[in-house]
């Protein structure tokens, strides 16, 4: 791995704009220049982003950060804690 930081992103409001506006900097790949991003919040809403804005967007759901590889997708630190 490189010196780039691993950076936690919340989704923030699951009915908010949060996971549309994170879905679509992950689906033009926005982040990889700048760090290794793990989004922190419900893997559902994620999707629900991405079907929002009609992108397609290749995820890791993990359940600890230390599985996360971002070979896989976007590592998703999946918290299950919302019914979207």
């Amino acid at each position: 791995m490189d010196k780039k930081p691993v950076l936690g992103i919340i989704l923030g409001d699951a009915a908010g704009v949060g996971p549309e506006i994170i879905t679509k900097l992950a689906a033009e790949n926005f982040y990889d220049e700048y760090c290794y991003p793990v989004i922190l919040g419900d893997a559902r809403v994620f999707e629900r982003g991405a079907r929002v804005n009609g992108v397609s967007v290749k995820a890791q759901i993990i359940s600890d950060i230390g599985e996360a590889t971002w070979k896989d997708g976007i590592p998703i630190l999946d918290q299950k804690d919302l019914d979207p």
